[in-house]
């Protein structure tokens, strides 16, 4: 019996297209598991966060040492009467000790120095400029300015003193603004003429003995040359 051999069965274009589809997505395996892969990045290492109080902070410069609290009330020589806190006054010589820490380095005309942790410390009157507190002595113009005649029932009865800044050994005095003065050595003060001597006479003897009014009293009070 003869057997017949069968016909080949022709592809139809479905099962091309699904064989092709299969031959791309091997050949994409393929290539992903072929290619080299890359090197991992390292991580990246973060630096542990540092404390501000960790961090040193420059140091905060020193403040400089305050004036001590003295006030100059007067100039002897070679002393200075100063007041303390306290309201006390005491005569403190040149080198002596005027406050805790603070010695007498120098005496002026009308101020004084002070030393205190290393400074030097210019001390003058209440109410006198430092800048008028100079060593040369003023002169007949500055005594006719810093006062201004007084009269009482036409008579001349002094000077009243309107400004010291110009006259700093008269602060040292005791003197103050609206002292009257009526007299020097003996002297009554009855004319500008008079007032304009008072320089020469201070500069020739050294000192001079004023007599004036304040508040309705008389008192005398010795003025030193400036040194």
């Amino acid at each position: 019996m003869t057997r017949q051999l069968a016909e080949p069965r022709a592809t139809s274009w479905r099962e091309w297209a699904l064989a092709v589809a299969g031959g791309l997505a091997l050949s994409a395996v393929m290539v992903m598991v072929l290619r080299p892969s890359a090197p991992a990045q390292p991580a990246a290492v973060m630096a542990p966060a540092r404390s501000l109080a960790a961090v040193p902070q420059p140091a905060a410069p020193l403040a400089a040492p305050a004036p001590p609290a003295l006030i100059l009330r007067g100039i002897l020589g070679s002393g200075a009467i100063l007041e303390g806190a306290d309201g006390k006054q005491r005569l403190v010589r040149v080198g002596g000790v005027a406050a805790p820490g603070t010695r007498l380095a120098a005496v002026g005309a009308g101020t004084v120095e002070l030393e205190s942790r290393g400074q030097r410390i210019t001390l003058g009157f209440p109410g006198v400029p430092l800048a008028a507190a100079g060593t040369k002595p003023p002169g007949a113009n500055s005594w006719r300015l810093a006062m201004s005649p007084l009269k009482q029932g036409g008579q001349m009865r002094g000077f009243r003193l309107d400004d010291l800044s110009a006259l700093p050994m008269l602060a040292a005095a005791g003197l103050k603004r609206g002292d009257v003065l009526v007299s020097a050595n003996g002297n009554a003060l009855a004319s500008d003429e008079k007032v304009g001597e008072l320089g020469d006479e201070l500069a020739a003897n050294g000192s001079i003995v004023l007599v004036y009014e304040r508040a309705g009293q008389m008192a005398r009070v010795t003025v030193s040359q400036p040194r």
